[in-house]
């Protein structure tokens, strides 16, 4: 796909000519998604756009996934967190949306399977079921609702046998005192390592503690934690303080017992239980009942999230969609196949959703800015806000934040007119903070005061008016 790029004068219009993509570059991007991995065959070219013409995203054990099914999640997700992140006073970035599609691509193979599993197992949802629940059926919404009450009969069932005892309803009281060592992955002033390569080290102390070195002196030597000066020392720890791995591993052992390492935020850890607690609260038996209900749900919640997550490890998936490839190299730091993929689902993007084919245009303008080459990033940016404006209303936020990187490119072409001129079209329709506070920042290299008076005043009467989501974003 090619460019004819020519430079001109902001005329007073929010549409400039449509230009195309550039060819192959070699940039840099850092990016991190957490979500399942993802098993899958890269198709060549040729099965990717058959797979396009078809409407099919992947396949899932062999059997397509067509991208309605991907695009209803992804609605049903925007549709949640449109007004959590109104109600935040903040709106749907454009650079979430990729992740935002990679998480519906996950919520369509799990949806699939749990419904194929419910099939399997005969568990099906009759209207009277539907009408019981809903009173009366939506048109258009009484499928989600049967695949939804189907899929929670399936839950019920996998968790049905899960049992809770009073031991360990009283174990939730336990705290404990622990000294431990931990391995960073960005240790200060020492060289980052690989999640491998810090595994290994916490493998390596793990090895010096089991062979009769003391433990705190082992901790003052080696760990990379604020408690190192302290040989490791935490006292008085209770569940959930330290996450999931951490508590299953720890709780576990006996006093004087070491763990393995163990998986937490930032790196790996082994640590040494020092001593035990229990104290139960004086309203104990009181609240028994309570407590053991409440236990109960956190162990079928859990129950049914390894359900899941087995269930899915245990599937093929074969990815299809450029986009979707795209996004997958994006993120797993693939760089160069990031790039051409997303040139290849530019080359379909005008068939595609708006919000679908705003996201491709806006990774390929990140890109393209990036390694300098901000003529074609101006033509991806226009692309991008041509397509987002079928879809403005719902996020209006993100067609604002395409604006504002259009006019960046601007300036740095140096076109000062139509910079300035995208800026204040940018103001003209931003509804939230995060956006005014920037575009008072590039006023001000403008060295427009007048226009960063403007954007002042916009923000002092929204804070006004919201004062409780203000106090909450200063936090």
């Amino acid at each position: 796909m090619s460019i004819s790029w020519r430079p001109g004068r902001f005329r007073g219009r929010l549409r400039c000519i449509i230009y195309a993509l550039p060819g192959p570059l070699i940039v840099g991007l850092s990016l991190v998604f957490v979500a399942a991995g993802l098993n899958h065959r890269i198709p060549q070219g040729e099965a990717a756009a058959a797979a396009v013409e078809m409407d099919i995203v992947a396949e899932v054990n062999g059997r397509p996934l067509p991208r309605d099914q991907m695009e209803r999640e992804f609605d049903w997700r925007m549709n949640e967190l449109v007004p959590l992140y109104t109600s935040m006073d903040r709106g749907i970035r454009v650079e979430q949306l990729w992740g935002l599609r990679l998480e519906a691509l996950e919520r369509a193979i799990m949806r699939k399977l749990l419904l194929r599993q419910a099939e399997a197992q005969g568990i099906s949802v009759s209207h009277q079921d539907l009408a019981h629940l809903a009173g009366q059926l939506l048109e258009g919404s009484s499928g989600k609702l049967r695949d939804d009450l189907t899929i929670d009969k399936l839950r019920q069932q996998v968790v049905a046998p899960v049992s809770v005892t009073a031991e360990e309803v009283q174990a939730t009281y336990d705290r404990v005192t622990v000294r431990q060592i931990f391995v960073a992955r960005r240790p200060s002033e020492k060289p980052r390592r690989t999640d491998e390569e810090a595994l290994a080290r916490a493998k390596e102390l793990l090895a010096r503690a089991r062979a009769g070195l003391d433990f705190a002196e082992l901790a003052r030597r080696e760990s990379e934690a604020s408690t190192q000066e302290t040989g490791g020392l935490m006292e008085d720890i209770g569940r959930g303080k330290m996450g999931r791995k951490w508590d299953e591993a720890v709780f576990a052992l006996e006093p004087g017992q070491i763990s393995e390492p163990i998986a937490i935020r930032r790196g790996h850890a082994i640590v040494k239980l020092e001593k035990r607690t229990r104290k139960l609260p004086e309203d104990f038996e009181e609240k028994k009942e309570v407590l053991f209900a409440n236990l109960r749900t956190h162990k079928q919640r859990e129950l049914w999230k390894t359900y899941q997550r087995e269930l899915r490890e245990s599937t093929q998936v074969t990815i299809l969609d450029p986009e979707l490839l795209a996004y997958q190299a994006l993120r797993d730091g693939k760089r160069d196949e990031a790039i051409a993929r997303l040139q290849e689902a530019a080359e379909t993007a005008g068939a595609r959703r708006g919000t679908a084919a705003a996201s491709i245009y806006y990774q390929l303008a990140t890109f393209l800015g990036r390694r300098n080459h901000w003529q074609e990033a101006a033509a991806s940016y226009q692309s991008s806000l041509d397509a987002i404006g079928r879809e403005a209303d719902r996020i209006p936020e993100a067609r604002a934040q395409i604006i504002l990187s259009l006019a960046r490119a601007y300036g740095k072409l140096g076109e000062t007119e139509d910079a300035l001129n995208w800026y204040q079209s940018a103001s003209d329709i931003a509804k939230f903070p995060g956006i005014h506070e920037r575009l008072r920042n590039a006023f001000r290299r403008l060295g427009r005061q007048d226009l960063v008076a403007r954007e002042t005043a916009w923000l002092d009467s929204h804070m006004a008016a919201h004062p409780e989501t203000q106090r909450a974003r200063q936090k």
